[in-house]
């Protein structure tokens, strides 16, 4: 079991439940056992419903009626909705850093992710797909932390264990591989490189314009 850190109890299963979501201990559509969990953490259920009524509103899991808590399964629905909410943050966080003339010091910040991306490319390791899904996120989301916008990294930050998740769950289920997400970063790079404000938006638009595929 994970240690236990924060101050109260709620937010240390809260915790505790997310980062087995994230890591896929608790895998998609999965059942959560309220009873196991007071079990093996020595707590009340209280906290667990807390817990997990928290992670509910981050979309993490949801309530079935008579089959209780259950982490979310992606779904078309979900799939589309959370790249469609991609493409409005980093477009229009794109256009902010235009305006702002944070250009350069956003390509320093990609091509860093991107050199990241690209030594995991022949990594095997059941760690390594983890670590490729956070890095590439890292390379997305660098438009929206150049502008360091308190208010729009809030928002953000809210979205983004969705945002792995789907970005997990579609490596995992399509024919999508680690060289197709560097090459569409390095799309994406070059088009700013050469300074074409639409080829820019067009590469954002087609990485987050993906269909889902089946399990």
């Amino acid at each position: 079991m994970g240690t236990l850190k924060k101050t109260t109890i709620k937010e240390q299963v809260c915790d505790l439940i997310r980062q087995r979501i994230l890591d896929q201990t608790y895998t998609f559509g999965e059942k959560i056992n309220m009873l196991e969990l007071s079990q093996e953490l020595g707590v009340s259920n209280s906290p667990i419903r807390e817990a997990l009524s928290i992670l509910e509103s981050e979309h993490l899991i949801t309530f079935v009626p008579n089959a209780g808590p259950k982490v979310i399964q992606i779904d078309e629905k979900i799939f589309e909705e959370v790249q469609q909410t991609a493409r409005i943050l980093l477009i229009g966080s794109y256009e902010q850093c235009l305006q702002q003339g944070l250009i350069p010091q956003l390509i320093l910040e990609m091509e860093k992710h991107l050199s990241r991306q690209k030594a995991l490319i022949g990594d095997t390791s059941p760690e390594s797909g983890h670590a490729f899904a956070k890095i590439a996120i890292e390379f997305d989301v660098s438009l929206i932390k150049i502008l360091k916008n308190e208010t729009l990294e809030g928002l953000y930050a809210g979205f983004f264990n969705l945002l792995y998740l789907v970005v997990l769950y579609d490596h995992q289920n399509s024919d999508t591989d680690r060289a197709m997400n560097v090459a569409e970063h390095e799309q994406i790079l070059a088009a700013l490189k050469n300074g074409e404000p639409t080829a820019v938006k067009t590469q954002l638009q087609l990485h987050f314009s993906r269909t889902i595929a089946a399990p």
